[in-house]
């Protein structure tokens, strides 16, 4: 079948050239290399798993880590090379294990990523895996899988950027029959944002800030919003004049440009009554947002988060694109509480028992014209190299989410 697959071992050299041929980059910290390539379909691990064929994966910010900042961090030290990535994923059930049930070949389903306990055969789960967060599962190297977090970071199973994959049984989410692909496939990263939104538990007058107008952000915001009912406490700070454009047609909150630091540091503290410190070797901010979310990863919109922040307030980071290089000083100085959800976890009320992708779906299938048209641009795996170079120049080429799809 064909894929998209990372290998370790290439010389910094032979990396630097193609990112330099897809994306204009040149900075290497990792020695890895990737490209097209035709593989053997992956086995099936046992009877508890399924086959799946590819119809549509996202290109997440783990994706744009590794891809266009050659950074392999955010798979954390459970990655294990050649993988093939590709965690945001939609699919056709192909080949069905013997202890599946509940499932039909040619079925269309959406599968939630993490390699936790039961997919691995754990016969034991962790403590984390028990109290229903498995992101935070202790066996993410161990049972009946190769090394990795997720689909898409693990050699077993494959990823999304593959004309197939395999998944648990447990991983699996049947599309509800009026659920189309487009809304379908936002499904894995609109459960990131959701957690952010369920887990933080804003008061009635907290003031909340959201760093990051992309695909997560716009995500996050429309979270809070739907779930809270108030969106006169949330300011939003977007990296693309195009993005804040959105966010305000969208939202009609107040959005702020990061283009000029000094300004953006200026208008947040003067909306959140707050006093700023410009020094000589950055700003920061007395007082600030009760929960700050920062959704785009940038190191800069990092050190923004822990500077928005008030004292003792939370902090959630959302992606992990730069997060190897994040200033922790005013987590010191300031007594931030952090927080950084990942994927899907057991809910408490108002959807207690229920897990967040389940409840993703539900809300997507509910109101699907608000995210109406936020896939804005497909790819076929043979174009990879364009898809990284439209997204590290979003601000011409105008990308929200971008995905490749396996059928053009």
């Amino acid at each position: 079948m064909k894929a998209v697959m990372v290998s370790a071992g290439s010389t910094k050299e032979a990396w630097g050239g193609l990112i330099g041929k897809f994306v204009g980059k040149r900075e290497q910290t990792e020695e890895f290399s990737f490209g097209l390539a035709e593989i053997p379909e992956p086995n099936i691990p046992g009877p508890d798993w399924v086959r799946i064929r590819s119809i549509m994966s996202g290109i997440s910010d783990f994706d744009e880590a590794l891809f266009i900042d050659n950074d392999s961090s955010p798979f954390g030290s459970y990655v294990d090379f050649p993988f093939v990535p590709g965690a945001e994923n939609l699919g056709i059930v192909t080949e069905i294990g013997s202890n599946v049930t509940g499932y039909e070949l040619g079925e269309r389903i959406v599968v939630n990523p993490l390699l936790s306990c039961e997919p691995r055969g754990m016969t034991v789960l962790c403590d984390s895996c028990r109290r229903g967060v498995p992101q935070y599962c202790s066996n993410f190297s161990k049972g009946t899988v190769a090394p990795g977090v997720f689909i898409g970071g693990c050699r077993t199973t494959s990823g999304g950027w593959a004309d197939g994959f395999v998944a648990h049984k447990s991983m699996l989410r049947p599309l509800p029959p009026d659920m189309d692909s487009e809304t379908a496939i936002l499904a894995p990263e609109f459960s990131r944002a959701l957690r952010a939104a369920l887990m933080s538990k804003p008061g009635a007058e907290d003031k909340l800030v959201v760093i990051g107008c992309g695909s997560l952000g716009i995500m996050t915001i429309y979270a809070l919003t739907k779930i809270y009912d108030n969106t006169r406490r949330i300011i939003a700070v977007a990296d693309h004049a195009f993005e804040a454009d959105i966010v305000r047609n969208l939202f009609q909150i107040p959005v702020i440009l990061t283009s000029d630091r000094q300004y953006l540091y200026e208008e947040l503290a003067d909306i959140l009554n707050s006093g700023f410190y410009l020094g000589p070797r950055g700003s920061t901010m007395n007082g600030g947002a009760d929960i700050v979310y920062e959704t785009s990863g940038l190191k800069q919109n990092i050190a923004c988060a822990f500077d928005t922040t008030r004292e003792r307030g939370t902090t959630f980071l959302m992606s992990p694109r730069q997060s190897s290089r994040i200033n922790l000083t005013p987590v010191w100085l300031k007594g931030i509480h952090i927080e950084a959800p990942l994927f899907s976890a057991l809910e408490s009320d108002p959807f207690a028992g229920l897990q967040t992708i389940d409840v993703s779906m539900r809300m997507l299938v509910q109101d699907r014209q608000s995210l109406s048209g936020h896939v804005t641009h497909k790819y076929s795996l043979n174009d990879y190299g364009a898809a990284f170079r439209d997204i590290a120049n979003k601000s011409s080429t105008k990308v929200v989410k971008a995905i490749f799809q396996h059928v053009m």
